[in-house]
Order: structure tokens, then C-alpha cells, then sequence
């Protein structure tokens, strides 16, 4: 499964909700996140075939970056570069 978190919540880190065979369940997403990162649920996906116990479930992150910014979000994304970051 995969889940969009913004450009800010990648680096800052965030708690997300995500889908679960279970239901909804949040997840703790740390500072410094990269796109395409893999987190695990573990014991939250699909039943064993044989035997007890569930499978772990996956999700990968994306990260959003915006299409339009606004002259303010590019000023403050021009200082970040100036930072490094």
C-alpha cells in the first residue's frame, strides 16, 4: 500500500492513519523520512494460509512536492536550500 505525507512531514516526522485489514491504525513516521521509504506493520496483514498468525503489512511512503508554490512557500524553500537542506 502506499500513502502521500508532505514534503513538511517527511522531515519534521508525523503520526499518519493508514488502513489495516484491521481498520484504521495510526503509524509513527520519524524526522527525515525519505520518498519511496518502506515502514511495516507487523502482525496487521493477511492471516498465515496454514497456521496462526498474520502476515506483516507494508507501506510505502511518498513524498508530495507541490506543483505550484506560493511567493511566500518559495522564499521560505529558497532559505532552506541556503541551509542545505
Amino acid at each position: 500500500m502506499e500513502k502521500e505525507i508532505s514534503f513538511s512531514e517527511a522531515v519534521l516526522g508525523t503520526n499518519i492513519e493508514v488502513p489495516t485489514l484491521e481498520g484504521m491504525k495510526k503509524m509513527k513516521v520519524p524526522p527525515g523520512t525519505q520518498c519511496h521509504t518502506k515502514m511495516r506493520l507487523k502482525g496487521l496483514g493477511i492471516p498465515h494460509f496454514q497456521g496462526d498468525g498474520k502476515g506483516d503489512e507494508y507501506v510505502k511512503l511518498i513524498v508530495k512536492i507541490p506543483k505550484k508554490v506560493t511567493e511566500k512557500s518559495k522564499g521560505l524553500i529558497q532559505e532552506l536550500a541556503k541551509e542545505g537542506i
